[in-house]
């Protein structure tokens, strides 16, 4: 397994953010929301896998520093575990906010909820690893 899909889980979600603000269709970025979250779910479905097969933790050091200088990312089979139902909840939470969305924020507002909604998840996601 290659470490940087450690990167990803974190990566994606924040590159998806700034999109969600440029973005007008709402149903575009709920789609593009949930992809992201269906994505990060396989990602962390694969590590957890390949880590609990191996027996492995993974490390990631962010610009080539290593950890008393730079940041570094570990995952191993726990934080995998955790980081898939953690994305699973982000994905189902998006499937079922889809009528209260539309019903409780204004239009203009919509965006913006869906860049929030992916900043969190993207600190929650770099929390677990």
């Amino acid at each position: 397994m290659s470490n940087q899909l450690i990167i990803l889980q974190v990566v994606v979600p924040l590159l998806s953010a700034p999109l969600c603000a440029i973005l007008r269709k709402h149903w575009i970025i709920r789609l593009m929301c949930i992809a992201v979250c269906v994505f990060t779910v396989a990602n962390a479905a694969y590590i957890l896998h390949y880590t609990s097969i191996n027996h492995v933790v993974y490390h990631y050091a962010i610009g080539g520093w290593a950890a008393p200088y730079g940041i570094e990312y570990r995952m191993d089979s726990l934080s995998a575990f955790v980081a898939l139902i953690v994305s699973f909840i982000a994905a189902m939470c998006l499937v079922a906010a889809k009528h209260s969305v539309s019903n409780e924020i204004p239009e203009k507002k919509i965006p913006l909820f869906y860049t929030a909604f992916m900043l969190c998840f993207t600190g929650l996601m770099g929390i677990i690893v």
